[in-house]
């Protein structure tokens, strides 16, 4: 037994067992202690459960198929990581409903009094509008900068070192029809609709602070932290989902298609979808493999 503590109190119940007024004042503090600690741990429990997924968050086993065996012990370096759980709902070609459980941890050496997050639709010629913004459950203030390209979110208490906090938001995507912009990798073009960073991405935070410039409208747009990403998407029937990660599942449900997929860890995560789209799979030690090509190329993919 460690020095400095006291000894254990072992009391056994059934049927028989009669307590003393010693033991019973003894044992009335010790339950509501426990139930305090039960029903303080189910309160953080239930602060990072998705409702999109109604699962843990941060339970990041689930990213272990996006991984070799061997590789598994990475995801135990990587508990304070970021973690998104997004949903998207294709309504059509120019509007997407979608939520955002965004699951934060301070991985800095000092509390951080706001976050800030990019919002790049709205740099690519899009649109994303925030619908209900909550941290922690609790409704939240916000500011947009840089001509809404930057969401400012100040806290209400600071968050310290290695704490976590749990930012939800609601909002619509609109889609721009046209290629003028980042090579159309947020765009819907010839029957093919392409997302790229369309959700709220947490900004970079170094030494020299939080790293919100406006990046040039071409290349790699994206500057950002190793992620992880649970995401649903639903789409018309008639519009087969490509994008980063792996496919947990892929349903048809009434006049909606249903592909849960998760990614991580990365930077960030993109989804393409189109009637246009086929593809071949195939394994390569022990990884599957699926490659997309247009229908009206399937001359050129004989093994089709």
């Amino acid at each position: 037994m460690r020095a400095g503590f006291p000894k254990p109190i072992n009391i056994s119940f059934n049927q028989n067992t009669a307590l003393s007024n010693n033991e019973l004042g003894i044992l009335e503090p010790m339950r509501i202690i426990l139930l305090l600690l039960v029903l303080f741990s189910n309160l953080s429990l239930a602060q990072y459960r998705s409702k999109i997924f109604n699962s843990a968050i941060d339970d990041l086993s689930i990213y272990k198929i996006n991984l070799k065996k061997a590789e598994w012990p990475i995801l135990d370096e990587l508990t304070e990581a970021t973690v998104y759980d997004l949903e998207f709902d294709v309504l059509n070609a120019k509007t997407i409903n979608a939520k955002a459980e965004i699951l934060i941890t301070n991985q800095e050496t000092l509390a951080l009094q706001e976050l800030y997050f990019h919002l790049y639709p709205n740099l690519l010629g899009g649109k994303l509008d925030i619908i209900n913004l909550s941290v922690s459950g609790k409704k939240a203030k916000y500011d947009l900068q840089d001509s809404g390209q930057t969401l400012l979110l100040k806290l209400d208490s600071a968050l310290m070192p290695h704490e976590k906090v749990l930012v939800e938001i609601d909002y619509q995507l609109s889609v721009p029809q046209n290629f003028s912009r980042n090579y159309g990798l947020f765009a819907y073009l010839s029957d093919i609709l392409t997302i790229g960073h369309a959700y709220p991405l947490l900004a970079v935070y170094d030494d020299n602070g939080w790293h919100t410039e406006t990046p040039p409208e071409y290349g790699d747009l994206v500057y950002a932290d190793m992620s992880f990403f649970h995401v649903r998407i639903k789409t018309p029937l008639d519009l087969p989902v490509v994008s980063s990660g792996s496919l947990v599942y892929n349903l048809q449900k009434a006049d909606k298609n249903y592909a849960e997929i998760v990614a991580g860890p990365v930077r960030d995560f993109f989804f393409s979808a189109s009637s246009r789209y086929s593809f071949l799979e195939s394994k390569f030690d022990g990884i599957t493999i699926r490659s997309y090509y247009l229908k009206e190329s399937e001359r050129d993919f004989p093994d089709a």
